[in-house]
């Protein structure tokens, strides 16, 4: 068996599951939030298994929730074309210091580009 997000949205309004799962620590204030969370293989539904294991995941302060979110958008950015490259900025930056320093100093030039990005 499976859920949708609308079918979530319709049994969490009923209030039962909505007090069972809020007993347990977890919010049910942002429903598209907890689906997502919950959805782990991104079909656009729930199964009992992705269920269970999202709610012990998420069992515990109402802050779960939330840092499961950021869980997700962070495994979401990275997994994001372009995310690994190295900025032009940077890059920029690298080849001044470069320009800048000699090969001998290179030591040197590293730590300045350091200090350069943490400005």
């Amino acid at each position: 068996m499976h859920v949708t997000l609308a079918e979530l949205k319709e049994a969490l309004s009923a209030k039962k599951l909505s007090s069972f799962m809020e007993s347990m620590g977890i919010s049910t204030q942002d429903v598209s939030t907890l689906f997502m969370i919950i959805d782990t293989d991104k079909s656009g539904m729930i199964d009992l298994e992705e269920f269970v294991s999202g709610c012990m995941q998420l069992h515990g302060p109402a802050k779960s929730l939330q840092l499961a979110q950021m869980s997700h958008e962070n495994r979401v950015t990275r997994q994001a074309p372009g995310y690994w490259k190295v900025p032009e900025k940077l890059q920029d930056a690298y080849h001044w210091s470069d320009s800048v320093f000699a090969p001998a100093n290179r030591k040197h030039s590293q730590t300045i580009l350091g200090l350069i990005l943490i400005c």
